[in-house]
């Protein structure tokens, strides 16, 4: 889970800052490779056993799950709004129901509002984040 706590976030962004110079701009190539070091020294350091290895690759799925469910699926659910569905399965409702507890409105799907690099999952009525399933 890469949301450690905000002392943690500021003394590893401070090393980060320079690496963040260095992707700016980066190939894809390079950028996979800049991953793979790292993930290749902290084993090394670890140690070269099974569990770190196993470790490391439950590390990079969970990143690559956390990928998905905060930046792409929000981005897939935006464009399925600009240029509509693919078939009819697209329309197939979630049977999950939700209830704002500021309006108390009843809702399928939060709505996904993007800005300035964010996401935010919202009561589709009153825009409220304070909403839970029911």
């Amino acid at each position: 889970m890469p949301y450690i706590t905000q002392k943690s976030r500021k003394i590893i962004d401070s090393y980060l800052y320079s690496l963040f110079k260095i992707i700016d701009g980066c190939e894809v190539g390079d950028l996979n490779y800049i991953i793979t070091k790292i993930i290749h020294k902290w084993i090394k350091e670890t140690d070269l056993a099974y569990r770190n290895i196993n470790a490391a690759i439950g590390i990079l799925e969970c990143a690559k799950l956390e990928l998905y469910r905060i930046i792409a699926a929000p981005y897939e659910d935006k464009k399925k709004l600009e240029n509509g569905n693919i078939s009819e399965l697209d329309h197939i409702q979630e049977t999950t129901k939700y209830k704002c507890n500021n309006c108390e409105h009843i809702f399928n799907k939060p709505e996904t509002i993007i800005g300035s690099g964010d996401y935010w999952n919202l009561c589709p009525k009153c825009k409220s984040e304070n909403y839970e399933k029911i």
